[in-house]
């Protein structure tokens, strides 16, 4: 994956095996895992989440996940 995978599983708090789960080299399939933690996670009527990625080069940002309701059950 990355030449530090070590440092980023210790990042994580994951073991190097677990780290490809992360997506941590790809900013969409990050975002989407970071969606599905909140998703699965977060109980609260009214909230929304989506997930975006910024370009650093250009400065757009990409919509990956659109506004979505979180459960609340």
């Amino acid at each position: 994956m990355a030449p530090f995978d070590d440092l980023l599983a210790e990042y994580f708090e994951v073991s190097p095996a677990d780290l490809a789960a992360k997506s941590a080299s790809d900013p969409y399939g990050s975002v989407r895992v970071d969606v599905d933690i909140i998703q699965r996670d977060v109980r609260r009527p009214g909230f929304l989440v989506s997930g975006l990625v910024y370009d650093v080069s250009f400065g757009t940002v990409e919509v990956v996940v659109p506004p979505t309701a979180v459960p609340t059950a």
